[in-house]
């Protein structure tokens, strides 16, 4: 699960240069190129996260299940790329959840591992 999670990490990192370009076609374009290859790597990831909700225990479900939810947020974030001239600032808040959350996450499995 954490390795889905850094493969959408990856890509969440190229979405500053979609969210940067000027309002048009190119971006419309940008912004639907980048959202395919997102969800072409969303059904692994959210597989593997439906797999440790599941399986963890409380405390490491629950850290999934804001990975997940942080993920979503970005992704939104992307869609909304085109409508807001604010989805910079949005994108910066939405990504340090993200990471802050897998943070969190590896911490509660190492903790439930011990």
């Amino acid at each position: 699960m954490v390795n889905r999670a850094h493969d959408m990490g990856a890509l969440y990192r190229e979405l500053p240069l979609v969210l940067a370009m000027p309002a048009g076609a190119e971006k419309a374009a940008a912004v639907e190129e980048h959202a395919k290859q997102l969800r072409e790597a969303y059904g692994p990831f959210t597989r593997a996260c439906d797999v440790m909700v599941v399986d963890a225990g409380n405390s490491v479900a629950e850290a999934v299940q804001r990975v997940f939810d942080h993920s979503r947020s970005i992704y939104v974030c992307l869609l909304n790329a085109t409508a807001s001239g604010d989805a910079q600032s949005v994108y910066a808040e939405a990504i340090h959840q993200y990471w802050q959350s897998l943070h969190e996450l590896v911490w509660e499995m190492h903790r439930e591992g011990n």
